[in-house]
């Protein structure tokens, strides 16, 4: 897949060209701590409406194991959550420890995790050959409860599955301002 960014919105857009808007057009980001969810702060902040999708950024980069959290509302306490982690490299760690804790957060908030996707958003020249690699999987298991979308065919995160169940988004860092230091 393919990420491209217009005017302040998240769009991504499939290999066969359909295109998925993730976020409201000008919609800034929700942000939190990550101590927060551990400590079992109140979560309101970060659910919307029905139907809609907040963007929810930790406030500092470096803290757990992704960037940002896409949370949609569906009917009732239902939520769908997508997850991303921004890299340059050709390969990542995947560390489920903190993953599981934004599913047990919001769990013990009374919230029921429909589906959950976990992405690693990377330059689109390196979509074809981005790894996580088996040796870099950390916390196997801890997602084995939860709902992979519909969407990508498999009904479960599987237990030393893993790495082959994250999706890959590409992102044209030209378009987005990123100019190569020289």
């Amino acid at each position: 897949m393919m990420q491209c960014c217009f005017s302040g919105a998240l769009f991504l857009e499939a290999k066969r060209g359909s295109t998925f808007q993730f976020t409201e057009q000008g919609q800034d980001p929700i942000e939190f701590d990550h101590h927060d969810l551990a400590n079992g702060d109140p979560v309101e902040s970060l659910i919307p409406d029905e139907g809609k999708t907040n963007v929810c950024k930790p406030t500092k980069w470096n803290r757990g194991g992704y960037d940002v959290i896409f949370v949609t509302a569906g009917s009732g306490k239902k939520l769908a959550l997508r997850l991303g982690q921004v890299t340059k490299s050709m390969s990542h760690s995947l560390k489920l420890q903190y993953f599981a804790e934004v599913v047990s957060f919001l769990k013990n908030a009374g919230y029921i995790i429909e589906s959950m996707e976990i992405a690693f958003i990377v330059p689109r020249q390196l979509i074809s050959d981005f790894r996580v690699l088996p040796s870099k999987v950390f916390g196997r298991g801890l997602l084995s409860h939860a709902d992979l979308p519909l969407t990508l065919g498999k009904s479960k995160w599987a237990k030393g599955k893993e790495e082959e169940l994250v999706t890959v988004y590409g992102v044209d860092l030209m378009l987005m301002g990123y100019h190569k230091q020289t």
